[in-house]
């Protein structure tokens, strides 16, 4: 049904996320998100829309109606679906832990409450959630389909590995699973949880039944080399997929997050500047953007817990707020789903922005693909960490910021600051271009200056839009 993932037609182009899928394709038109339905699709989401559990559902689900075809194009001739477009894309291995829960959590809820109207998801993978701000938000209705009775959950295996090992992983270990997985797409295997969570089962019944018993059976089957042996079927009663869905949910709500100790307490201790200079750079971002049109997207570069995306966040429509530290990155992610801020969190080291992914390195874009029109960016205690743990010249640094948004604040971190001191330890200064007259030569031939500000301490402030 689908022609080639790369064509384009006019001014339509295909999500390049949603080849696999035989019952409906995303396509975008003149910044609208469609997405052409097979005609089975249609018939049975067209019956969906008309029940009681999508009435019940609704606040979980990407709002959505039936129009008609919005090209004159042939291949375009069919059931369309329109949906509202989310802003501030992430995938899940740029998420923090309790997004991750708060998708894994939202599945499970929609699948639970399926299964009791005899529905249930045919996929259980992460790409079918977005954050819409903080709040997780269910986008790919065709994988809602009519329950097979007696068919257990298709999709059961794959939300224990997308979601349920990775979320064990970060409760009992704290790392970033999402720098782990990244290659797998945010999958991790039973085979590859297995090593790092069997130690974990002694007291504890879901690991054994979730993963140290299949790992047992899978094994049994391999060594008896009846892999390609047909068996009749197994019967599995729809109260035992409501129970075990019941059950892994309670036992995802019961788990906490923190990255090993050391991580958030370094934070604190190495912020090196004081009230009086956190009052001038809010004050600072206020004073650049205040009189000016409502800008759409933002994006704070080292966010930190996100005071001053909160800030930013008064004057863009969208702030995505990047960030490579687990504990930081979860506290703007809980703040933002506690005030109902119009910021997203990236859990990423900008240094190394995410890759393109997948099939032909284009199912799923990189961040710069994402994020390369920016109307600002802020860059506020920055650039020295970039520089000297990251060891990217300054001139690149710069040259990112300029190609990838028209207006950037940034902070100028002098060497003499303590910051800048502390990471320079034990190490051989040889960065050269690292002075403020290279910097203001770098900066000024990007951007047009518009502001500075010094701060008590030493470190400036700049303001410049792009020539």
């Amino acid at each position: 049904m689908w022609v080639a993932h790369q064509r384009k037609f006019e001014n339509v182009t295909f999500d390049n996320g949603s080849f696999k899928d035989p019952s409906g394709r995303v396509f975008y038109l003149h910044g609208h998100v469609y997405r052409l339905i097979n005609e089975d699709t249609f018939n049975f989401l067209n019956d969906f829309f008309k029940s009681e559990a999508f009435q019940n559902l609704k606040k979980s689900i990407v709002e959505t109606e039936i129009v008609e075809s919005p090209t004159d194009i042939p291949q375009f001739n069919g059931k369309i679906l329109k949906h509202k477009k989310i802003n501030g894309l992430t995938f899940c291995y740029e998420w923090t832990p309790d997004q991750f829960k708060s998708a894994a959590l939202l599945t499970l809820d929609l699948q639970i409450q399926l299964l009791k109207n005899d529905m249930m998801l045919k996929d259980a993978t992460p790409f079918n959630v977005l954050f819409e701000n903080a709040h997780p938000i269910f986008i790919d209705l065709p994988s809602i389909v009519k329950y097979q009775d007696g068919g257990g959950w298709p999709a059961f295996n794959e939300f224990l590995e997308n979601f349920f090992y990775p979320l064990l992983t970060y409760h009992h270990f704290g790392i970033d699973i999402g720098k782990l997985t990244l290659g797998h797409l945010g999958r991790m295997t039973l085979e590859e949880a297995y090593p790092l969570l069997k130690s974990k089962s002694i007291f504890n019944w879901t690991i054994w039944k979730y993963i140290r018993i299949p790992h047992y059976l899978k094994g049994k089957v391999v060594a008896s080399k009846n892999l390609n042996k047909i068996e009749t079927k197994t019967i599995i009663p729809k109260e035992i997929v409501l129970n075990n869905c019941k059950e892994l949910k309670k036992t995802i709500l019961e788990l906490n997050f923190k990255a090993p100790k050391g991580h958030w307490e370094d934070y604190t201790q190495d912020r090196t500047y004081t009230s009086e200079d956190r009052n001038i750079k809010e004050e600072f971002i206020h004073s650049c953007l205040k009189n000016k049109p409502i800008l759409k997207l933002g994006i704070d570069v080292g966010a930190n817990t996100g005071e001053f995306s909160k800030v930013l966040s008064k004057y863009v429509e969208h702030v995505i707020a990047v960030e490579s530290n687990i504990n930081c990155c979860n506290e703007i992610y809980k703040n933002s789903l506690i005030d109902n801020l119009n910021i997203s969190t990236c859990l990423m080291d900008f240094s190394q922005p995410t890759p393109s992914l997948g099939w032909a390195n284009t199912e799923r874009p990189s961040f710069l693909e994402r994020y390369g029109k920016t109307d600002v960016i802020l860059a506020l205690a920055v650039i020295h960490h970039l520089r000297f743990s990251s060891n990217v010249p300054l001139d690149f640094i710069i040259s990112l910021f300029a190609k990838i948004s028209n207006k950037i604040i940034i902070e100028w971190v002098p060497l003499e600051d303590p910051m800048v001191k502390k990471l320079l330890e034990r190490k051989e200064n040889t960065y050269f271009d690292y002075t403020e007259d290279n910097f203001l030569k770098i900066f000024n031939s990007h951007f047009k200056p518009i502001h500075e500000i010094k701060l008590p301490q030493g470190r400036k402030l700049f303001y410049g839009e792009k020539y």
